[in-house]
């Protein structure tokens, strides 16, 4: 039985529509995105800082804001920084109807993972042959885990691809589909980290080509939703509507919550 939150958030997604638009105020040129659902409508002032963003930067964003919200009829503004900011300053901006987002959080966020990264772990703990409860790790030549050798791949800065040889049976396929729920799993508790994407070598036979690949890979029942191959390369707008559509499914839980409490 589906709840009747997750039932709202579905039917605000469904319905939802978001447009986009630029406002000249003085010398600044503002960009407003505009989230409908069913029964709300919010406005959210987009401040991308392109440096770093200190305390004087959030008190010029939250300015700008209070400037412009009355005739611009805003409801939120949304910082995206570069990087983390302090969390004195976040939690001034927090206290005035601001968010704040780093841009790799931002790209993060534009697909969402949950049900492919899942996936991944329901695959491995319930493999048919039970190997999750007997599984042995593999090691290499010298005797290293072979875990332990991927992993110090991944956290270097070595651009280069990493190729893993040996006989057939030998555990290949098996650390792969490991690896693959421990870095999901890892995921799934940190967004900021590594996302695994497992591609099975029978599937190249039918798609030669990366793009194919990965669309065949992380498209279906448990793909990734808004996937694209173009999300990195142009603004992320579909990110910042996600963003936007979350405050309107909020304010809608709350008059909700209101109504079924009176």
């Amino acid at each position: 039985m589906q709840s009747s939150e997750n039932f709202l958030d579905e039917i605000l997604r469904t319905q939802g529509e978001v447009t986009y638009e630029e406002s000249h105020t003085g010398n600044e040129l503002l960009t407003i995105l505009t989230a409908r659902s069913l029964t709300f409508t919010t406005r959210t002032l987009i401040h991308a800082a392109t440096d770093s963003f200190d305390a004087t930067d959030a008190q010029n964003a939250l300015k700008i804001y209070s400037e412009n919200r009355d005739h611009l009829l805003l409801d939120h503004l949304l910082v995206i920084t570069q990087g983390e900011i302090a969390s004195e300053i976040e939690q001034t901006l927090g206290a005035n109807d601001a968010k704040v987002i780093t841009y790799t959080q931002l790209l993060v966020s534009a697909m969402d993972f949950t049900p492919y990264l899942r996936s991944l772990i329901s695959n491995w703990r319930n493999r048919k042959d039970g190997i999750a409860n007997y599984y042995i790790p593999v090691s290499t030549k010298t005797g290293q885990p072979l875990e332990d050798l991927v992993r110090e791949w991944l956290d270097g800065d070595d651009s280069q691809p990493i190729a893993i040889l040996g006989s057939y049976g030998i555990g290949k396929s098996v650390s792969a589909s490991k690896l693959a729920h421990d870095l999901a799993f890892a995921h799934m508790r940190d967004k900021t980290a590594r996302i695994p994407i497992l591609i099975r070598l029978g599937d190249i036979a039918h798609e030669q080509k990366l793009k194919g690949l990965l669309s065949s890979s992380l498209t279906g029942t448990d793909g990734v939703r808004n996937f694209s191959h173009t999300t990195g390369d142009h603004e992320p707008w579909c990110s910042i509507s996600r963003v936007a559509a979350s405050w309107a499914v909020s304010a809608a839980r709350r008059t909700a919550a209101t109504a079924a409490s009176s």
